[in-house]
């Protein structure tokens, strides 16, 4: 188990967030959300935490919903908050 993501995994994972924001609707956004929690099963401590609420975040914010805007806003926040605590550097 690891504690921290490499660049290049968060880079993966980022671009599977737009792919699933950019979905049409949840179920083919589905695809992506798994492969992003395919990352969370080899990591431990915060970043897993935090991994966990991006992908909650991803589910909330995907397909057609009301106030996207809102909730791709706080994805985002989601977003900078993992590669802030969760990328090897």
């Amino acid at each position: 188990m690891k504690e921290k993501l490499t660049l290049e995994e968060y880079r993966k994972i980022e671009q599977l967030v737009d792919c699933a924001l950019d979905a049409p609707n949840k179920k083919e956004a589905q695809k992506y959300i798994n492969k992003i929690q395919s990352y969370k099963y080899g990591l431990c401590g915060s970043v897993s935490y935090i991994l966990s609420e991006l992908i909650c975040y991803v589910k909330d914010a995907s397909g057609r919903v009301l106030d996207k805007e809102r909730r791709v806003y706080s994805l985002r926040s989601k977003i900078y908050e993992l590669e802030h605590y969760g990328v090897e550097k």
